[in-house]
């Protein structure tokens, strides 16, 4: 970013300018530079997969330069990226040249290590962008990981809602509905009347309720009666 003193002095024509160059970067100085001529950085922390890169590099090609510090020519950050480049027999890579110390080379490759791993995945986005994109290999996302994320999809999909009776002509009901005000109550429902998803067929709307005829009640409460029937209540 620029110094204070490479600002312009604020006033007229020279107000758009001093904008520019408080909110824009500087350009970047990237260059095609041959492999050969790169140092590895012995020092590298970040033990990267050398296979996804290569895999990546194969289908794709380079979407991001190696960071390169000038005068000594050590890759900062971009080492194993550069390692899988030189396995695919590439002579040359994309590099960013930057004009740090040593010190801060140093950091910057600490930062670029462990500001991307902060990140965290999104797994109901990537399920979503898996099904896309359909089921060749993706680098980087080996098969047990895909098949886990998609069966995990499945498991947290809700069941399909049932229509609880049949429709018959001029029908109409008695009814008792029971209501639950509190968590405790619902899940009291939900044990002894086995509450699911349903829907009625007058309408596209879907809840969790149960609906059963007297008959079907009865026989299920002979077969299995409910805790409160078993105490008497």
């Amino acid at each position: 970013m620029p110094e204070p003193d490479d600002l312009p002095e604020p006033g007229g024509d020279d107000v758009d300018a001093m904008m520019d160059a408080l909110v824009a970067p500087p350009a970047l100085d990237v260059e095609l530079v041959e492999i050969a001529a790169l140092v590895y950085d012995d020092k590298n922390a970040n033990v990267g997969d050398v296979g996804s890169h290569v895999a990546s590099l194969r289908e794709l090609g380079q979407h991001r330069p190696a960071v390169v510090q000038r005068g000594t020519n050590k890759i900062i950050a971009g080492n194993t990226m550069t390692k899988a480049a030189e396995l695919l027999g590439w002579t040359h890579i994309n590099v960013l040249w930057v004009d740090d110390d040593d010190r801060t080379a140093i950091r910057r490759a600490i930062i670029d290590n462990e500001v991307g791993r902060k990140s965290k995945r999104n797994d109901d986005v990537l399920r979503t962008l898996l099904e896309e994109v359909g089921d060749e290999p993706l680098p980087g996302l080996d098969d047990r990981t895909v098949a886990k994320l998609m069966a995990d999809m499945e498991k947290d999909k809700p069941a399909e809602p049932v229509y609880p009776i049949a429709p018959e002509m001029n029908e109409s009901y008695s009814y008792v509905l029971v209501v639950a005000t509190n968590d405790v109550d619902r899940a009291w429902l939900e044990t002894n009347f086995r509450v699911r998803r349903e829907r009625s067929y007058k309408s596209a709307k879907v809840g969790e309720s149960r609906v059963i005829t007297v008959t079907r009640l009865q026989a299920e409460w002979d077969d299995a009666p409910p805790a409160f029937m078993e105490k008497g209540g």
